[in-house]
Formats: structure tokens, C-alpha cells, sequence
């Protein structure tokens, strides 16, 4: 019990993960400290990709907003409008970064949400569909990250 608490610290301080992140790889490695140290540091990899593809989405999101010339966001559920905002480079930036997170995002797609900007002109665009396929190449890149990862876990 001691020699695991003494490894499950020194992963603590190698990787600076938590104490149920480091108790965790080091039962998945078998009490291999070295082995747990390489998990846990090849976990932390996965999930800087996966913020940096979720960074990715939003900037193609906020880019569709700058491209069409957007005077508007509406984000309705139904009939009812729950957001009709005025877009400008500062809202984008502060007021929309929770909305265009991921977890956001596939929340308000789950929840059937229609996300629409208006041009200048008037035109409608509907971004749901820019959406879609933005969270299926997420979804493409989580699946190949955890098939690399279980590779080298193994």
C-alpha cells in the first residue's frame, strides 16, 4: 500500500496530474510506474488535441459569422427566439465563446436549436448545417486520438 501511494506521487510530480488520474494509470499499467507516467502523459497529449480541434471549430464558426458580412446572430429553439443579437468582432470574441464552445454546441444541436445569421442584405444563412460537420470531423478526429492511444496503451 505505501510503495503505491510513493509511486502514485512520484507520477503526481512527474506529470502533475490528480491523485485519481495518477491512482488510475497506475492500476491500468499494472503497478508499472513507468508505464503509468507514459499514460498518463500520452493522455494529456489526447486532450490538448482535442481542445485544439475544438478551437478549430469555433474559429471556422466565428470566420462563416465574419465572411457573410452577419449583421445578426438568431439562435431559436422552435418558434421562439431565445438569442437576437447584433454581430461585431467584439461579440464574437466575448459574448458568443461559451455559446461556440464544443460542449455548446452539441448541446444546443441536441436540443434542436437553429443557429441563424443575417447578412447585411438580409439573406438568411443557416449555420447548423456548418455546425454538423464541423462536430463530425471532431467526432472522426476523438475516434482516430483514442484508437492511437489504445494502440500504445496496450
Amino acid at each position: 500500500m505505501f510503495d503505491d501511494l510513493k509511486k502514485v506521487d512520484e507520477i503526481i510530480k512527474r506529470t502533475n496530474c490528480s491523485y485519481e488520474d495518477a491512482r488510475g494509470a497506475l492500476l491500468d499499467s499494472g503497478g508499472d510506474l513507468l508505464a503509468a507516467i507514459i499514460y498518463v502523459e500520452r493522455k494529456k497529449s489526447t486532450e490538448e488535441k482535442l481542445k485544439a480541434r475544438s478551437e478549430d471549430v469555433i474559429d471556422e464558426i466565428k470566420k462563416a459569422i465574419v465572411d457573410a458580412n452577419a449583421s445578426k446572430l438568431v439562435v431559436k429553439k422552435g418558434d421562439e427566439i431565445l438569442i437576437n443579437i447584433p454581430v461585431s468582432a467584439g461579440v464574437i470574441g466575448a459574448v458568443l465563446a461559451p455559446l461556440f464552445s464544443v460542449a455548446g454546441i452539441t448541446a444546443a444541436m441536441v436540443s434542436n436549436y437553429e443557429f441563424d445569421i443575417y447578412t447585411k442584405d438580409g439573406n438568411k444563412i443557416n449555420l447548423n448545417s456548418k455546425l454538423e460537420e464541423s462536430l463530425d470531423r471532431i467526432d472522426k478526429s476523438i475516434n482516430k486520438i483514442k484508437d492511437e492511444f489504445n494502440i500504445h496503451k496496450k
